[in-house]
């Protein structure tokens, strides 16, 4: 998960993607 966050994600940004993110991450480990 920090590899994304180290892509250049800024911390506002990140909160505003962190549901996707989220869904994306969760598609990816299952």
């Amino acid at each position: 998960i920090k590899f994304l966050f180290q892509s250049g994600f800024d911390e506002a940004e990140l909160r505003s993607y962190t549901p996707v993110i989220h869904a994306n991450i969760y598609q990816t480990i299952k």
